[in-house]
């Protein structure tokens, strides 16, 4: 995924009752919590698909801007959790490389397993996807009953349609056109095939590549593509906020 003028990479900001969580953390996403006004001291936790750097680098920022010693007062526990293995990999050889610069007692580094977890209420399921292994992608049932999924990156699979199936909010990769698909990734074709499949209320595409965002922004593509799916879908802008 590329950066452009408008579009930073795959991050995402979850507020619950149960504080603000980062669905992955990818560049540009220490930027947009600062256009709105959201101290990075108070992310709770930080969920991440995969360690691919367009997911997960601006998590070296975080870590350093909270060693800052005047935030220190007004910082919250933080909780990063991702796939198992390679996420201490990169963190261990972060604290190699910068030392006493990021390494924080209130920072738990957490190596997930598939299934059910339930980190201080906050409750979630891992799912294996196809991407590069190991990649994750979640489903999140919130306190009111209401669910949502997020893909993280992956080609369609069991673990994507059981995550996604009728959640009240699907966070869906939608990368590339259907005539140039890349192993990994979704495609038009594959989001209608989910949406019938499963069935989620609404679906968020987002993590589009060039000629996908292209194509995206052609006037009837939209409608023509997805206008009589059973789920509502939406086409995900920076700083677009989601009711869920």
């Amino acid at each position: 995924m590329l950066l452009d003028g408008g579009r930073s990479t795959a991050s995402y900001l979850l507020e619950s009752e149960h504080g603000r969580t980062l669905l992955d953390a990818g560049p540009g996403c220490l930027l947009r919590l600062a256009s709105l006004g959201i101290a990075p001291g108070s992310i709770r936790r930080v969920l991440l698909s995969h360690m691919h750097p367009d997911h997960h680098t601006d998590l070296l920022g975080l870590l350093f801007h909270r060693r800052n010693p005047s935030l220190q007062a007004d910082l919250q526990p933080l909780t990063v959790l991702g796939p198992k293995g390679k996420l201490r990999d990169v963190y261990a050889a972060w604290c190699d490389v910068y030392g006493s610069w990021i390494e924080d007692e209130s920072v738990e580094v957490m190596g997930l397993s598939l299934g059910s977890q339930d980190h201080e209420g906050f409750r979630f399921d891992a799912y294996p996807v196809r991407h590069s292994a190991p990649a994750l992608c979640f489903r999140i049932e919130l306190a009111d009953g209401r669910s949502l999924a997020y893909s993280g990156d992956s080609e369609p699979c069991e673990g994507l349609s059981e995550a996604c199936r009728a959640a009240d909010f699907a966070l869906v990769e939608c990368s590339f056109p259907d005539d140039q698909a890349c192993p990994g990734h979704m495609t038009p074709a594959a989001i209608r095939s989910l949406s019938l499949d499963v069935e989620p209320k609404r679906i968020g595409l987002t993590h589009f590549y060039p000629a996908m965002e292209a194509m995206l922004a052609q006037p009837d593509f939209v409608q023509q593509a997805f206008g009589d799916l059973p789920s509502e879908v939406l086409i995900l802008e920076d700083l677009m906020e989601i009711d869920l």
